[in-house]
């Protein structure tokens, strides 16, 4: 589905600049001027349009009644085209619902065998149903379904269809993970309904504007974004400034039309960026001391033989630290959801990550640069080495600790530690072959892989 893109490289622009979020005026809903012909989905458009009618006809009513004849036009066509999308169904073809309750393929249990097989239109539905059904758990006013659409399409319209990785999927795959950790797994009992909804926010956010190009390939060749946000954690910046942006810009504040003050959504905007902050992965150990200096190191004992009684959290006062922390925490946990879905799952997502990578080299050395420690004969990001070294020091200690905050998340831990041991035999198989000239069978690379792990227990 095409839409406008964010240029490689080039800064965010804000709100009233060319290109940037448009100010509010005439042509919509969202303020936004007429579109270029292919520019948005015929859906879209029929909304526009009919939006604009009532706009038109409702001139001299006050703005409450303009704003509620808005809303109606919009409801009104989304149950248009879900109809239309029932008839050319058929009535023998089970419908395709945008409800959670039918994902059980994309989360963390046993038969999520499968990625979901939506187009962008639907992903996008689904970022609105988990918003709104976030907000209906945390006994929010009802918000405004229109709103929450302009803010998602908003947020889609900034993840490029030509990254592998970082891309809108990728974007809908943390929301949905960040969803099942503040509900399935218990994370919202320890936050507050601001916490909940804002760590949602920042899930959707958090890779927005990605060029899929790392942040140690900004460094090293002083990209425009490093001009703007800085050497530091570069990337996370600019989704963070991006995020923020899209909250200001009118018929878009998610926060407000959940009715949170002002104060509440200032709270909620600094909680977004430390949680996205801490997706930085070259912030990995400070997040682990700071977590178990807060909470103790009860999540190093975590493991697949069953979840804890209770969570290292029982007994804590959740001020505004101790929330930040567990925010941070969820979205880190999120963010490597893919990591602890099913292996044939793991290996998909492993498979974008190499061609994103692969992207990035054919650039270095172009530019003569090496970001990736290819010299050195470091492993290849999303090979089964660097997958097995990723496991062990980054994804198994973030998945203790969230095990140990949320107990009924250990299904996710178990699964995480099954990929890391499926990574290390793909790992020995590979390296077998290819240094020897031969193949081992599957029992021997488990034989291999015990000896090796036994080996690691004695040192």
């Amino acid at each position: 589905m095409p839409r406008r893109q964010i240029a490689e490289g080039a800064a965010a622009p804000q709100q009233g600049e060319p290109g940037g979020e448009p100010a509010a005026g005439p042509g919509g809903p969202r303020g936004e001027p007429e579109p270029e012909p292919g520019g948005e989905t015929t859906r879209r458009r029929r909304i526009r349009s009919a939006v604009r009618q009532l706009s038109f006809e409702a001139g001299g009513e006050d703005a409450t009644s303009l704003v509620e004849a808005r809303e109606a036009a919009f409801v009104k066509e989304k149950e248009k085209q879900a109809a239309e999308r029932e008839a050319e169904r058929g009535a023998d073809e089970s419908p395709r619902r945008v409800r959670l309750d039918s994902l059980e393929a994309a989360g963390f249990s046993p038969q999520s065998s499968r990625l979901w097989s939506f187009d962008r239109e639907t992903e996008e539905e689904l970022m609105e149903e988990m918003l709104l059904q976030l907000a209906e758990m945390c006994g929010l006013p009802k918000m405004s379904a229109l709103t929450v659409h302009t803010f998602v399409g908003r947020v889609a319209g900034h993840y490029s269809d030509e990254v592998d990785f970082h891309s809108f999927t990728h974007a809908v795959d943390v929301t949905l993970s960040a969803f099942l950790l503040l509900t399935r797994y218990g994370g919202r009992e320890h936050l507050q309904p601001v916490d909940a909804m804002a760590i949602l926010v920042a899930a959707m956010c958090h890779d927005a504007g990605h060029p899929g190009l790392t942040n140690p390939f900004q460094k090293a060749t002083q990209s425009e974004l490093v001009s703007q946000y800085g050497e530091e954690a570069t990337l996370e910046r600019m989704h963070i400034s991006i995020g923020q942006s899209i909250l200001r810009s009118p018929g878009c504040n998610v926060l407000d039309a959940a009715g949170f003050s002002a104060e509440e959504q200032a709270w909620a905007s600094e909680l977004i960026e430390f949680a996205v902050l801490g997706t930085d992965l070259s912030t990995q150990s400070t997040v682990m001391a700071e977590w178990a200096e807060m909470f103790g190191d009860g999540g190093s004992a975590a493991g697949a033989e069953g979840a804890a009684a209770s969570s290292c959290l029982c007994g804590f006062t959740m001020d505004e630290a101790a929330r930040k922390a567990v925010g941070r925490l969820l979205l880190k946990t999120a963010d490597l959801g893919c990591c602890a879905k099913p292996w044939a799952v793991a290996q998909h997502w492993a498979e974008r990550l190499v061609r994103e990578t692969q992207a990035q080299t054919a650039k270095e050395l172009e530019l003569l640069v090496d970001t990736q420690g290819r010299e050195a004969g470091s492993p290849v990001a999303g090979s089964a080495g660097a997958q097995a070294k990723f496991h062990q020091y980054v994804v198994t200690p973030i998945f203790r600790a969230a095990a140990a905050a949320f107990p009924a998340f250990n299904e996710g831990l178990e699964q995480a530690l099954e990929n890391e041991r499926q990574w290390r035999c793909a790992h020995l198989l590979a390296g077998c072959a290819s240094s020897r000239g031969c193949a081992l069978t599957l029992m021997g690379v488990g034989r291999a892989l015990s000896e090796a792990e036994g080996a690691e227990a004695a040192a």
